[in-house]
């Protein structure tokens, strides 16, 4: 599946700026926002989700019982929430770095597979480059 960059681009612009936090209470989690819109009502600015699971750890029993992963995995889901936003605008980050240096990549090979290059005719290099680019598939 192909990520559609334009989209989670929109997504984040559109959400409370970070940095997001994770906070655990007596009765579940919060996820803390940074910077939310002040509301020129009289209703307080939503920067925080709270997560109240009503799951809670339960110290007379085994670490993997039922109650216990059930706490567990609403922690991991609210971490994972708070997370969210910073993993998502790194790894943007990193999927452009990449299809830029696959495009840097595709140019040398395009350069290296056209025959005209070479003063002596084509190459065993040339031939590399041109099975290298039939194997490319630019949507993989």
């Amino acid at each position: 599946m192909k990520p559609n960059i334009a989209e989670y681009k929109k997504m984040l612009a559109a959400a409370t700026p970070g940095p997001w936090a994770y906070e655990e209470t007596d009765s579940g989690h919060i996820i803390r926002m940074g910077t939310a819109i002040e509301s020129p009502y009289h209703h307080d600015s939503q920067h925080a989700i709270e997560y109240d699971h009503c799951c809670y750890y339960d110290d007379d029993e085994e670490e993997n019982d039922a109650e216990n992963s059930q706490a567990n995995e609403a922690a991991a889901n609210a971490k994972l929430i708070a997370k969210a936003p910073e993993a998502i605008e790194s790894l943007i980050g990193e999927v452009e770095r990449q299809a830029e240096e696959i495009e840097r990549l595709r140019k040398a090979l395009e350069w290296y597979a056209d025959n005209s290059n070479y003063k002596l005719g084509a190459t065993t290099l040339g031939n590399r480059a041109r099975e290298a680019l039939r194997r490319d598939t630019p949507d993989a």
